[in-house]
């Protein structure tokens, strides 16, 4: 049997400052774990949070483009195309931006886009001979408006404009909405002389062609 003794006598206080460190070393140790896997799960939380607004932000960008219209101007060579006026129906328009009536310029468009288009609004503005800023006197015009053209129709547009004659070059303007609401526009210009569009672009409609549509 082997027995421990002690010469002197046990300092109490300083037993219970040491057990009182080493309770608060483990306590301090087991806070920071617990806070390291925390922070962990929050880092792994907002990851997953990130990967998931990803994958919402695509499927809606599939579905935005499973349904997107496309209007835009259509020129057809040769005999006239019977196709659908927006004010008189079936009517056999030639295929190109023709001159009716005085004043009255009817603009030929079609959908090629997947979904329906809503609410089109075409404007147009007077470019010179050569497809560059026109410095004359400008003309108020009525812009042309159609409901809705489905998906692979074609139709056209009457747009008003005091004074308008055949071979004027213009600035095609066709500004529509998707079925969710958002807008587009469709810009183009038109030269007279060769009677061609030239410089078409696609994109989403800026505020300002919002509010005058």
């Amino acid at each position: 049997m082997i027995a421990v003794t002690f010469d002197g006598v046990w300092d109490w206080t300083a037993v219970g400052t040491l057990a009182l460190a080493l309770a608060t070393f483990a306590s301090l140790h087991f806070a920071r774990r617990a806070l390291g896997q925390a922070q962990e799960q929050i880092r792994l939380g907002q990851r997953q949070l990130e990967q998931t607004q990803r994958e919402i932000e695509l499927s809606r960008r599939e579905v935005e483009e499973a349904h997107r219209p496309v209007v835009v101007p259509v020129i057809i060579a040769g005999r006239p195309h019977l196709a659908q006026s927006v004010s008189r129906g079936p009517s056999d328009y030639p295929m190109r931006p023709s001159v009716m009536e005085s004043g009255k310029l009817v603009v030929p468009v079609q959908n090629i886009g997947a979904g329906p288009a809503l609410n089109v609004v075409a404007s147009i503005e007077r470019l010179d001979d050569d497809g560059g800023p026109w410095r004359g006197a400008i003309e108020q015009q009525k812009r042309g408006r159609a409901t809705g053209i489905s998906s692979g129709a074609s139709v056209h547009i009457e747009v008003f404009y005091h004074g308008w004659e055949e071979r004027r070059s213009f600035r095609l303007t066709l500004a529509y909405e998707d079925l969710a609401g958002k807008r587009w526009a469709t810009v183009g210009d038109y030269i007279g002389g060769s009677r061609r569009f030239e410089g078409l672009a696609i994109n989403e409609a800026e505020r300002e062609q919002a509010a005058a549509a």
